[in-house]
């Protein structure tokens, strides 16, 4: 997450996080067993654990080989374009307050037909059909 203002508005933002680091606590103990003292220490620290030793502390359920990793290769994909989006989003001034999902998936499957098309059709007539949608800036996203 990025966060950008003064004092009175990281800490507002701040406060709007707490509940995700409790949601996220209670998962984490749930599922390790791991006293929340304890993985609120690790969070806060923003301890890395590594693929064997989160299976070991019931952190994950296996350890994926590269081979099955790999096999992902197309939902990686999405989940690396949705989080580009995001980024350009930050970039260009987005609000604090991150647009509903649909919004953010809508603009990826929009970026990719038009990767699509472009792939297939000359660069002149894919700029003419997609410079006015391109325009267009969602409403959640800005303000």
């Amino acid at each position: 997450m990025l966060a950008i203002g003064n004092r009175l508005e990281l800490r507002e933002i701040a406060d709007w996080l707490e509940p995700f680091d409790a949601a996220a606590v209670d998962i984490y103990q749930a599922r390790t067993g791991i006293a929340k003292d304890t993985i609120v220490a690790q969070l806060d620290a923003e301890t890395w654990i590594g693929g064997r030793q989160a299976v070991d502390a019931g952190w994950a359920d296996t350890f994926l080989d590269a081979d099955e990793v790999e096999e992902g290769g197309a939902q990686a994909a999405h989940r690396t374009a949705a989080k580009e989006l995001d980024l350009a989003m930050a970039k260009a001034g987005a609000s604090a307050q991150p647009p509903p999902r649909a919004d953010a998936r809508v603009q990826v499957r929009h970026a990719q037909r038009c990767r699509r098309w472009y792939a297939e059709r000359c660069r002149d007539r894919h700029a003419q059909r997609c410079r006015p949608r391109d325009r267009r800036r969602p409403r959640a996203a800005y303000h």
